[in-house]
């Protein structure tokens, strides 16, 4: 009489569980920083467009009144970036009027930035940052 094979049971052991959490676990750590960098810098880019796009509205003002409004919907230009206020990655402000202009974005709506803080910018294109990033990395 034969006796017949054992059969192997399939399965993963918890060894090989084990292995699988902690390449999944070097991963995400590898992962979530670069991507937290990229929603950040993404966002400082909505936040310099609307600085831009800001001052640009308030140049054409200059053009027609010969002097900068010393308030944003004056000049027709939004108080945020992006699509709306609540959603806004930043908010915008002015500073100055008649000869002169700061504009400076600063985070909303829990968006952070610590590297480079508030952005700002002038009447003459200078372009500023309260964080202690290099400027060119902010800009």
């Amino acid at each position: 009489m034969g006796t017949s094979p054992q059969r192997r049971s399939r399965g993963f052991t918890l060894l090989e569980l084990m292995i699988a959490v902690v390449v999944v676990a070097i991963l995400a750590s590898v992962a979530y920083p670069s991507y937290r960098d990229f929603v950040v810098r993404s966002k400082r880019a909505e936040g310099k467009a609307a600085l831009l796009d800001a001052a640009q509205t308030l140049e054409r003002y200059f053009t027609t009144h010969n002097a900068y409004p010393v308030a944003l919907a004056t000049a027709g230009a939004r108080t945020f970036s992006g699509e709306n206020a609540a959603r806004a990655a930043y908010t915008i402000a002015i500073a100055g009027g008649g000869t002169t202009f700061t504009l400076t974005a600063t985070p909303a709506n829990g968006h952070t930035d610590p590297d480079c803080g508030n952005l700002t910018l002038d009447q003459l294109g200078v372009r500023g940052r309260t964080g202690t990033a290099a400027l060119g990395d902010c800009w």
